[in-house]
């Protein structure tokens, strides 16, 4: 079968979204599919230019060119012409409702061929102009996605979302997955008060809220492990340790290859993960699958995975007081409590394996494109 994702980045660019778009790509070219992404030609966090064409691990990438808008990168193509390319697919699959889903719409209106339309947190991921954002997904995406093949939403928050849409299209909730195996082969070695936050560095991320928890958690320090960053939040993380005296404790390692990431889930007490809003929760599954006790916020995506005190800690950031006593509590746990949190929460990772979600997205794929007929 020959498969096209489309999203707005794909690697070299790092991100959940990218993170589920070559793994699934991986899994399925194995299985004996062909899977091309189309994605834009440059990262939107560091301004790095990409080449139109490329291969990477396997996967086919053919990138737009745009240029930068206030609201959102604005891609330079025709929309027909796009469709066309299209033509050439058994199959679309768009992760991302910002990019090219015109032109995916009117491949499969045109010429048959089925669509599916991801959410991975649709267009909520953060907080700013909430209100706009939420005024073009009632008015504008909504309607176009009553028209797809099939809607597949990562989590429940958003399922919840496209409420009204079934019965006119197939919905599906299928997650994130991890690669568990290669997550549960660490060997742990915690370190008291050590700290991991491991993902992109953004405002809807929270981050800042550890660092102001710091000062009044003596023996603890917090270490940094990201990809994609937006330049303007990092830098207001830089100024804001020094406000607060805490730069000795704070350690930047910024990318690292998988074994450096292995390394660190290895040393670390437990992974630290503030986010006000997440799609699904990836990172958090990744450090259940190492043995790593997670201490997350409480909102919908981590409530979906985790049951506070039993496979995780959950901790609302957003009330600083109760935050540090909650923390504090943690971090006087003996290590046969902080084992038990960790083996239940590889046991709820385990559910997740890349493998299991490519399974199920393969058997809707076979679903919707019709067997060639032989004789």
């Amino acid at each position: 079968m020959r498969i096209l994702y489309t999203a707005r980045e794909f690697y070299p660019s790092i991100g959940g979204t990218q993170t589920y778009l070559l793994e699934c790509a991986r899994r399925l070219i194995a299985r004996g599919h062909d899977v091309e992404v189309f994605c834009l030609n440059g990262d939107i966090s560091t301004g790095q230019s990409l080449q139109r064409t490329e291969v990477f691990n396997g996967v086919k990438i053919l990138r737009f060119p745009f240029v930068r808008t206030p609201l959102k990168p604005f891609v330079l193509h025709s929309v027909a012409a796009t469709a066309r390319q299209m033509r050439r697919f058994d199959l679309i699959h768009t992760h991302d409702i910002r990019f090219l889903l015109e032109a995916s719409l009117l491949a499969h209106v045109w010429f048959g061929k089925p669509l599916i339309v991801g959410s991975h947190g649709f267009i909520f991921h953060q907080r700013r102009l909430h209100w706009l954002k939420a005024a073009a997904f009632q008015l504008y995406y909504r309607p176009l996605l009553a028209h797809a093949s099939g809607l597949h939403v990562v989590s429940p928050q958003d399922r919840a979302r496209i409420q009204g849409l079934h019965g006119r299209v197939e919905v599906r909730e299928i997650g994130g997955g991890i690669a568990y195996q290669e997550f549960a082969t660490v060997r742990r070695m915690p370190q008291p008060g050590r700290l991991l936050y491991f993902g992109r560095l953004d405002s809807n991320k929270g981050i800042e809220q550890i660092f102001q928890l710091l000062p009044h958690l003596p023996g603890t320090e917090l270490h940094l492990v990201f990809g994609s960053y937006n330049a303007e939040y990092k830098r207001s993380l830089e100024e804001l340790q020094n406000q607060l005296e805490i730069r000795h404790r704070i350690h930047w390692h910024g990318n690292l290859p998988h074994s450096g990431l292995l390394d660190q889930l290895a040393k670390c007490l437990c992974v630290i993960l503030p986010s006000r809003y997440e799609g699904f929760g990836l990172t958090t599954l990744e450090a259940m699958a190492a043995a790593v006790p997670v201490v997350c916020n409480r909102i919908d995506a981590f409530q979906n995975i985790i049951t506070d005190g039993t496979n995780g800690i959950l901790i609302d950031f957003s009330d600083s007081a109760r935050a540090v006593e909650q923390l504090r509590r943690f971090l006087t746990k003996s290590s046969r409590e902080l084992a038990s949190i960790a083996t239940e929460g590889q046991r709820t990772a385990r559910q997740c394996d890349w493998d299991l979600r490519v399974a199920e997205l393969e058997r809707w794929y076979d679903e919707l494109v019709p067997m060639p007929h032989l004789g």
